[in-house]
Formats: structure tokens, sequence, C-alpha cells
């Protein structure tokens, strides 16, 4: 049978799960399902176990981890959901498996398996796992390339998460407040906020990336003019102008226009100099609004060869793509299994932007499913 056929038969195995008293057997076969050749299968058996707190479930999500198999934060909700009883039961049998899959990962020269690594930490106990939190911020703080801004940020959202503290990206910091902790003999308390560090934003969003892709549209309806006199195209592209001066000259960007197809600014990720912005603002000012909205066109355009098979999902330079749409895409049905395909491995965060228009499912389903952020503007 062809994959959504598959998936199909997957949602009514899910159906009787919530009809009737369950039986193993149908858990069993969902969780033959997880390690199906094809992503999207995998995926939708993953959607539907994840609720389930049978131990065995728990067992398989672990495996399915340690194999590459399933993504980590789907791991860390599936943990989440367990009962205080069950998840210290589970722990106490599991842990060390757990804790060497996080461990091994956190000084990984990878951004991709350090991240993977700092989904899960916030599971573990404060005086286990902040001191290695602590060293890996330290680690990643003196690697100058590969995805470092985006790995530091996720290092300081598992500090902030397991402290209630927040000293930033300085592992200095992190350091001498947690000698003072250990000295007085008072571990933190969870729960204390904290406001965000400052950073760049595009609209609402504040991209923690120095290997970013920008996705905007071009398409006819960005000829929509604002109060004023400028264009919702020309209004983005003076913001995405802003937003690169703030990020600095170590950040390194793409940035693709799309409508019906894409339009690339250069072939290679290319680094955020004043040189680069002022071609950038040249070259976008040559290109006009037109055409309809095809977000999946626009990304076959900045990822060339992946869907063709000859980019592997871990070549993407890019750990960051902001989409910026005014409205109504293409169907969303292409999202769940591109992201099942290729997202597993790539682990690309799509942060999304709908400005204006009636935002389409598109947008929503890339950041929801990537681990991003969506954002309705309504302003435009």
């Amino acid at each position: 049978y062809e994959p959504v056929l598959r998936a199909v038969a997957l949602r009514a195995l899910e159906n009787r799960l919530a009809a009737e008293r369950v039986e193993p057997h149908l858990l069993v076969a969902i969780m033959t399902a997880g390690r199906d050749p094809d992503g999207f299968v995998r995926m939708t058996a993953t959607e539907i176990l994840r609720p389930r707190t049978e131990s065995f479930v728990t067992n398989y999500f672990l495996g399915a981890l340690e194999r590459g198999e399933v993504r980590p934060e789907v791991f860390a909700e599936h943990l989440d959901g367990l009962s205080d009883k069950d998840f210290e039961a589970w722990m106490q049998a599991k842990k060390l498996r757990l804790f060497d899959y996080v461990r091994l990962r956190l000084e990984h020269p990878s951004w991709r398996e350090a991240t993977r690594a700092l989904a899960l930490a916030p599971r573990f106990e404060v005086a286990e796992v902040v001191p290695l939190l602590i060293q890996g911020l330290g680690v990643w703080s003196q690697r100058s390339s590969g995805g470092s801004r985006r790995v530091r940020t996720e290092y300081q959202r598992a500090l902030k998460t397991l402290t209630g503290r927040d000293f930033g990206r300085d592992p200095a910091a992190w350091a001498r407040w947690w000698m003072t902790a250990l000295e007085g003999g008072n571990l933190p308390e969870m729960g204390e906020d904290r406001p965000e560090q400052t950073e760049a934003t595009f609209y609402e969003l504040r991209p923690s990336s120095d290997r970013i892709l920008f996705l905007i549209d071009r398409s006819g309806s960005m000829r929509e003019r604002q109060e004023g006199t400028r264009t919702r195209f020309q209004d983005a592209m003076e913001r995405l102008q802003y937003t690169l001066r703030d990020l600095g000259d170590e950040t390194q960007f793409g940035v693709v226009l799309f409508n019906s197809t894409g339009h690339k600014f250069r072939n290679k990720l290319v680094s955020a100099t004043p040189e680069t912005l002022k071609e950038l603002e040249t070259w976008g000012k040559r290109i006009q609004p037109d055409g309809g909205t095809d977000l999946h066109s626009g990304l076959r355009v900045a990822l060339p060869g992946l869907e063709e098979g000859t980019t592997h999902p871990t070549e993407i330079d890019y750990d960051t793509v902001i989409v910026l749409c005014d409205g109504e895409t293409e169907s969303d049905s292409w999202v769940a299994p591109w992201l099942a395909k290729y997202n597993l491995d790539a682990r690309v965060v799509f942060h999304c932007v709908n400005i204006g228009g009636q935002p389409g499912g598109v947008l929503e389903a890339l950041a929801k499913g990537s681990g991003g952020t969506f954002i309705n503007v309504d302003a435009y």
C-alpha cells in the first residue's frame, strides 16, 4: 500500500484505541509502523503513541530515539504527559540510558546532535545536568561556526527552564552563580521568570541563529500599500535589512523571494557585511511583486537537490528558516510528509510570519512541526 494509505490505516487503529478497551496488540501494531521505511508513516505512528502512558510505549520511544527514528522533542512531550509516579518509576529503570544519550551529545561538534541533547536535558534533576550544561555552553561559546548561536540559545533556554534564572549565553556568569549556589547549599527552585535577552527582531520574531534563511513572499498581493507609500514587499525588505544589521556580520544568511517559483539572492551562505547588505538592497529593488504564492516551490529553490535526492538533509547549510507570507498559500498537504522525510535529520526550525491576509495552514504546520514559532501580524 502507498504510504498515505498506511497512514490512514493507522488513524483507524487510533480510533479503535479511543473507542474500546486498549488491547496491547493494537499498540504493538502501531509501534511496528513506527519502524516503517516511510517517514510520514513513522511520524503518524509516533503522533498516535505520544499520549500513551504505558511503560512499554515509553521504552519504545527511547529505542526509537537512540536509532534516530523520532525527534527528541516528541519524546520529551511524551515524557511530560506521564504522571509524576509513572515518570519517576520509568526514570529509575532507564535514566542511565537517557542520560548517556544527552551527555554524549551536549558537546558534539554537530549542532544537530547538540540540539537533540538539549531538547531532553531539562527532564533531569538540576544537580545532575546543570554542571554539564554550563560546561557545554562554555565549549560552544568557543566555536565560531556550525550553528553556534542557535545552540548557545538553546543552552540558555535549558538552563533557564531548570533553574528559573537567566544569565543569557554567558557561561562564566552561569558558572559563578552555580558555584555561589553550591557554596550556600541552596540549589535553585524552578519557576522564577527573567526577561528575555534583547535580540534582533524581524517583525515580532527574535531569530537566534547565525545560519539563517529568509523566505519572503513576492507574490502580487505584496504590492498592497500600507499607510504611507511603501508596499508590503518594500516594508519586508527594509525590515530584513535592519534585522541582518542587528545580527551582525558574523551571521551567515540566504534570501529567497518566492511567488509561483523562487528567486535566490546567492547560491550559498553569505556574511551579513555592510557590502553584502548593500548588494541585497540593490537586488531587492530590481524585483517587483507579481504572480501567485507557492511556498513549496520557493523552498525547492532554497534547498536544491534535497527532494531530488542529491543533497542529504544534513548537508543543508541553514539551521533556521524564517518565512514571511501575506495570506493563503498552496495546500498544506505537502508539509507533514516533507518534515517527516527531511527534517528528522535536518533539524531546521521554521519560524513563520503571516501579515495581513487570512493565514493558511502551511505556515502554522511548518512552524508547529519543526518546533518553531508562528506569528499572525494583523496590522498589515
